[in-house]
């Protein structure tokens, strides 16, 4: 297998799909805005600890009640609608933003100087790692036989997991954990934690790495079998076209002595015979008009064919 001089990067245009919980959410709103207005009520009327005091607030609590769930249950949807459009329009580009720090990352040219000799990336993900308690910014590369993880804090490559070490392919290193809730879990959908195991030989009992990427489902994906395709294009053999062959000419029949005639060729049982075409290249000759004064000539009429059909022969008039 041979790396590519160009190595893809994995999304390309991926987008975080965050989400809020709608019912949650716009249920949390609701009892927000009934204890809200109950209290802004209760501040209005309220005329000391005695009976009839007490009577007259329960007896406006239940005249008012159902305007005021209609109302909270108006204003709590118009929250929930205003929450999703603002998530899907400030959280999702913020949310990529973190998930690819490429702005903070050494470029892509750079990656092979960070490599050992000879050794070419197949993959390069931008991504976070987190680091006791921050979250590193750096590059994720791959190679054949190695997971390399770059900082871009640092310019250095901090770890690597190593298949001719180990003898552990690299894809069984690599598991997908949870996926993170924002907001107290009313914000969900972001990518699922990557953690990649590094109990070698030489980190025996180390925790495993914890990452955070775009996309952790295509990268799992390309480690189980996307990797063995990423081939060069110049190794790839090209489809094998047939050679033109032609048919081979029909033997032109002899005449044979008995008959004088060329037999006829034999008929072909896959298609019907079509019938001879027609020779353009030989002329017909002129007919020879008299007048009718002219008289009887000696001259033989003129025989005209129409195929292999003789027509008779033209009268003349006068």
């Amino acid at each position: 297998m041979k790396a590519l001089d160009s190595p893809p990067s994995i999304p390309e245009r991926a987008v975080v799909p965050l989400r809020v919980r709608f019912y949650p959410l716009w249920g949390w709103f609701f009892v927000g805005s009934v204890l809200f207005a109950q209290s802004f009520l209760v501040s209005r009327l309220w005329g000391g600890w005695n009976a009839m005091a007490l009577l007259q607030l329960v007896a406006f609590q239940i005249l008012f009640l159902p305007r005021i769930v209609l109302l909270a249950g108006g204003i709590s949807l118009g929250l929930t609608l205003l929450s999703s459009r603002l998530v899907h329009w400030i959280a999702r580009p913020m949310a990529r933003r973190w998930f690819e720090p490429t702005s903070v990352l050494p470029p892509a040219s750079e990656i092979p100087l960070y490599l050992r000799t000879g050794e070419r990336p197949l993959l390069r993900i931008a991504a976070r790692r987190k680091a006791n308690q921050l979250w590193e910014p750096g590059w994720l590369i791959v190679t054949e036989n190695r997971i390399v993880w770059l900082s871009g804090i640092w310019r250095t490559v901090i770890w690597d997991v190593d298949t001719l070490e180990s003898g552990k392919p690299l894809a069984a290193r690599v598991h997908l954990g949870h996926s993170p809730r924002w907001f107290g879990g009313y914000v969900v959908g972001a990518p699922p934690r990557v953690y990649v195991e590094r109990n070698d030989a030489g980190t025996m009992g180390h925790p495993p790495e914890v990452l955070a990427m775009v996309d952790p489902y295509g990268f799992a994906d390309f480690l189980r079998g996307g990797a063995a395709t990423q081939t060069d294009h110049a190794e790839v053999p090209s489809p094998q076209v047939p050679e033109d062959v032609t048919r081979p000419e029909a033997e032109t029949p002899v005449a044979s002595p008995e008959t004088g005639a060329a037999p006829a060729p034999a008929k072909s049982a896959s298609r019907p015979q079509l019938p001879p075409r027609r020779d353009y290249t030989k002329k017909r000759p002129k007919r020879t008009r008299t007048k009718p004064d002219a008289g009887i000539t000696d001259e033989p009429p003129v025989k005209t064919f129409v195929g292999k059909v003789e027509l008779p022969p033209r009268r003349r008039l006068g």
